[in-house]
């Protein structure tokens, strides 16, 4: 019983200490290294260099497994920031504007996606943190093409 409680309290109690935790920095290889010096060079070069990402406006989104999530929990949204923030400074990177809280709710499946979306974001870059049994994380971006409603062969990063 132990056994299978233990991961859901380590699980409970970092998830606990994510939320009003931004990501810091770490000396050993973790999510933070991962994001600095993987994460944010793969998606500056993709997005201002490659030509179905350059000049198009991206957003961010929170995902969990095909769907696009309409509340967006501490941990993506700490990484989500750092990303804007890094992505801001690109040239060649359009990142619009997004209110701090949406009045309307949004669609949450592939099939609910609005085509008009795209006519404000050219592709979605999706963020998914998935709990694994050991305690650890698996974080996955991938890219998302809101006008043919498919995700993008052969773009992506994931970090476990």
């Amino acid at each position: 019983m132990i056994r299978f409680l233990l991961p859901g309290l380590l699980l409970l109690s970092l998830l606990a200490g994510c939320q009003s935790q931004p990501l810091r920095p770490d000396a050993g290889g973790g999510l933070q290294t991962w994001v600095d010096r993987e994460l944010i060079p793969y998606l500056s070069r993709q997005l201002a260099t490659h030509p179905r990402f350059r000049g198009q406006p991206v957003l961010l989104v929170s995902i969990r497994e095909d769907d696009i999530q309409p509340e967006i929990d501490d941990l993506t949204r700490a990484l989500r920031r750092q990303l804007k923030d890094a992505l801001l400074d690109e040239p060649g990177i359009r990142i619009p504007w997004e209110p701090a809280r949406q009045e309307a709710g949004h669609h949450r499946r592939l099939s609910e996606l609005d085509c008009r979306a795209g006519r404000r974001a050219g592709n979605y870059i999706g963020i998914q943190f998935t709990p694994l049994i050991d305690g650890d994380y698996r974080v996955s971006v991938r890219a998302l093409d809101p006008r043919q409603r498919e995700w993008i062969a052969g773009f992506g990063r994931h970090w476990q």
